[in-house]
């Protein structure tokens, strides 16, 4: 278990774009997906279009919760919700808060049953799933150059023994990680005394199910 510190520092790397990617697919356990962001790319930037839709369909994923809708990005919500839903096959679910003032980045996977959610492996952000913070050159081809990248700071959190492997497997995971790059930090574990990862994910899905409704 531990944290993962990263600051993105350049146009050509994008931590968050990596773990995202990982965090979706197949080689990461767990069926069922939180995806909240304050705002949204769509028109000038089909961000599911540069490989988070073929990861999302390639990997384990059965069912995407989708938060976002604050009021100044409406729009770019629904355009990325409604494309999500149109084409891939599982269950498409989007929620906005309570008051509409949604600004907080997660992805949180999680195993999931009729009875229980259990968080694996979360990414609380900075980054938004827009372009500044998830692109790089050339990715996707036919979109505009990318000159512009914003210093995001994401923390990646494993929340089961699944991860308890040495640098060099988690390496295979998420890229970078072998050579701890500058601007990235590992926590194997949190100081004792202190609750643990699993438990602190699972207080925040709780207040996040607690304060999101039906958009």
């Amino acid at each position: 278990m531990g944290l993962w510190i990263t600051l993105r520092q350049n146009l050509e790397e994008s931590f968050f774009r990596q773990h995202l990617l990982n965090l979706v697919s197949n080689q990461i356990s767990g069926n069922y997906l939180f995806l909240a962001s304050g705002y949204f790319n769509s028109r000038n930037y089909p961000i599911l279009d540069d490989h988070l839709l073929e990861a999302i369909q390639d990997g384990n994923l059965t069912d995407i919760v989708v938060i976002g809708a604050m009021n100044s990005s409406s729009a770019a919500f629904n355009a990325f919700w409604n494309k999500l839903d149109t084409e891939w096959d599982g269950n498409v679910i989007p929620k906005k808060i309570k008051g509409n003032n949604w600004h907080a980045k997660i992805a949180m996977k999680l195993e999931s049953n009729n009875t229980e959610k259990v968080p694996v492996c979360s990414i609380i952000g900075s980054s938004n799933l827009t372009r500044p913070a998830y692109g790089i050159p050339n990715e996707p081809p036919e979109a505009p150059e990318f000159t512009r990248f914003n210093h995001e700071c994401d923390v990646v959190i494993f929340t089961n023994d699944w991860f308890g492997k040495t640098p060099n497997q988690l390496s295979n995971f998420f890229p970078g990680f072998k050579d701890q790059d500058l601007g990235s930090i590992y926590f194997p574990d949190l100081p004792k005394g202190c609750p643990n990862e699993l438990d602190q994910m699972k207080k925040l899905l709780k207040e996040i199910e607690e304060n999101i409704t039906d958009y």
